[in-house]
């Protein structure tokens, strides 16, 4: 734990912030590209920390080099396939990865064989500048890998709560890749962020007994009892477990997750039903979408996060900021 956070913060404090501006990209563009990284990762079924350690490998390469704009969408493609070596059991081809991109990086079949594009061949030769780069040392530092001890400080939190809080945290992982402010900010505190933003929504919520306790016996464990002391929003628990107190920067880092889900509010609206039907707003949806699916409990609908007041929140934290 304490090797991995010292890492976090050498990488965190190796990222330059101008670095968007330097290579004449904006943090829509950026958007745009995260969230089309995100909907192939799950077209190619690859796992979720290689998406953040394909987007992580983007945002820290544009720090350390300066690229032309074209060339962006080539470096998400580099990315990806370098993380799906790294994590996946079986990494997918980077023909795959050129069809996904519109027919702008497809190879030329010829025979039993492949001739590769100029453009293809400017994926391998990506990859060896990436690796150059990196000094061939890609083990970045990820939220995930703080969210099992993270989670291990929840135990004031019912069974369920504490799966739902692990869904939330995965859901507000993916939905903060498109917001370029968070890329200053070390993974670790990232995922206490989540942590402390999904506490405070369901201890917002009242409930913390388990919906399903007319199931249990009169001799369950006292947890699903309604009865209980409300948890504290984040005691020094939390805070030894993630490495991060409740101050400021806990706040702000929480507050843009906070802004990213009020963002979505405006986009859908969900019905008592659970039915979503879309607004007029614009704004990346891939993670939504997503997080949506029966694969992770339809979270992404979950009535705590659609229909939280957010100037609430920040009436409440904007003394913490």
């Amino acid at each position: 734990m304490h090797y991995l956070l010292i890492r976090d913060a050498i990488f965190s404090l190796d990222f330059e912030p101008t670095c968007l501006t330097r290579s004449q990209l904006t943090p829509s563009i950026r958007g745009t590209l995260f969230d089309w990284m995100i909907k192939v990762q799950q077209y190619l079924r690859m796992g979720t920390e290689s998406l953040h350690l394909a987007t992580s490998l983007v945002d820290h390469f544009i720090s350390r080099k300066q690229i032309a704009e074209h060339n962006y969408q080539l470096v998400g493609i580099t990315a990806l396939f370098l993380a799906g070596k790294i994590n996946e059991r079986q990494a997918a081809s980077l023909r795959t990865l050129c069809y996904l991109t519109e027919h702008s990086y497809i190879p030329k079949q010829v025979g039993f064989g492949f001739i590769y594009t100029r453009l293809n061949i400017q994926v391998l030769e990506w990859e060896q500048t990436m690796l150059d780069v990196f000094n061939f040392d890609l083990h970045i530092p990820l939220p995930h890998h703080f969210l099992g001890s993270a989670l291990l400080s929840c135990d004031d939190f019912p069974e369920h709560c504490r799966e739902q809080l692990r869904l939330i945290c995965l859901y507000l992982f993916d939905l903060g890749l498109t917001e370029f402010e968070l890329s200053k900010y070390s993974s670790s505190l990232r995922c206490a962020a989540a942590l402390y933003l999904g506490r405070r929504l369901l201890l917002d919520s009242g409930d913390l007994t388990d919906d399903r306790s007319h199931l249990s016996s009169p001799s369950s464990d006292l947890e699903f009892q309604p009865n209980l002391k409300r948890p504290p929003l984040w005691s020094l628990k939390q805070a030894a477990l993630t490495g991060h107190k409740e101050d400021q920067r806990l706040r702000r880092v929480a507050s843009i997750y906070a802004a990213a889900l009020a963002r979505l509010q405006q986009q859908f609206s969900v019905s008592p039903t659970g039915d979503v039907s879309r607004l007029t707003v614009s704004v990346p949806e891939a993670a939504f979408i997503k997080y949506s699916n029966r694969h992770y409990g339809r979270i992404a609908r979950l009535s705590q996060l659609m229909n939280f007041q957010y100037s609430r929140l920040l009436e409440e934290w904007k003394g913490g900021f």
